[in-house]
């Protein structure tokens, strides 16, 4: 009776282990306040097996050693306008923001500057929602696509975590 509880735990650990889903636990504040600090998500790694990656997905990837969970906000292509001043951590600049921030910091804060990322191909922009709390493309670059190991699907309060602005400003 012993080796066949031994025998059926092995293997449900194989079975869990080849099923896409993983459940993940979420640590630190970077995705806050969509996603807390101990949150338990499921992430399905073949996700992107048979579909694109797309703008808004939050997204698990290797860096490094890593794992990070963050969002995309850039695709192959893209154009990411960041504000730069000494000092302080890159901001994400809206295309529609541009000639308010050159006007009202650009011209006031010296060594202010923007930059203009354009996203290669095979590569995705990740920023996490937590801005400043967020160690994410602002600070490391570009990340592959090869990188991704998978979509979060699902996680507690996920229909309220977002405010409609939140969301069409993804889009």
């Amino acid at each position: 009776m012993k080796k066949f509880g031994l025998a059926a735990a092995f293997l449900l650990m194989i079975a869990v282990y080849l099923l896409p889903y993983r459940l993940t636990l979420v640590s630190g504040p970077s995705m806050t306040p969509t996603i807390a600090d101990g949150t338990l998500l499921l992430v399905d790694r073949s996700y992107y097996s048979h579909r694109p990656i797309q703008r808004g997905d939050i997204v698990t990837f290797h860096y490094g050693r890593e794992i990070y969970l963050k969002r995309v906000y850039g695709l192959p292509g893209d154009e990411i306008i960041q504000l730069h001043t000494p000092g302080a951590p890159d901001t994400i600049v809206l295309p529609d923001q541009v000639a308010r921030v050159e006007h009202s910091v650009i011209r006031r804060q010296p060594g202010a500057a923007l930059l203009r990322v354009k996203v290669p191909a095979g590569r995705l922009y990740l920023l996490g929602d937590g801005g400043m709390l967020s160690r994410d493309s602002r600070d490391f670059g570009t990340v592959a696509q090869a990188a991704v190991t998978g979509k979060v699907i699902s996680w507690p309060g996920v229909e309220s975590a977002l405010s409609g602005r939140q969301v069409a400003a993804l889009r």
